[in-house]
């Protein structure tokens, strides 16, 4: 990857961050119109709409940082979002008796290795770890 690139990129970052910042700006500004001048009708729905704004507000910050980071930042995030999906999905579904094993495995090795080939950049493996080896 050429240094042009490199700055085309970032360049192209920046353009969007400063777009989702610019209409988050905005959706606050309209949530907070909106929550001066409710009703006690609408409450329930406005105090959702700003709910909703500010977790938009934590996301973008979390991916902000995760950028700032670099490769390790986003590699940081994607496996902690990877960890999270994981207990829920553990969560939601019946377990058998021999799962749990299976799962501590899942948790304490495959999902770990994964972003370790992730971070190294060894794409090759990367893609057919889990369908190839884990399963």
């Amino acid at each position: 990857m050429s240094m042009d690139s490199v700055v085309d990129a970032n360049a192209d970052l920046l353009k969007v961050l400063g777009l989702v910042l610019v209409i988050l700006i905005v959706a606050t500004v309209i949530g907070r119109v909106l929550a001066a001048r409710v009703t006690s009708d609408n409450a329930a729905v406005i105090d959702n709409l700003n709910a909703r704004i500010n977790a938009w507000w934590a996301m973008v910050v979390l991916i902000g940082l995760a950028f700032l980071g670099g490769k390790t930042g986003v590699v940081l995030l994607f496996s902690v979002c990877s960890f999270a999906a994981l207990r829920e999905f553990a969560a939601v579904t019946r377990m058998q008796r021999e799962d749990p094993w299976a799962l501590a495995a899942v948790f304490a090795v495959i999902v770990p290795l994964q972003y370790v080939f992730v971070w190294h950049e060894w794409y090759g493996l990367y893609a057919i770890f889990i369908p190839v080896y884990a399963y």
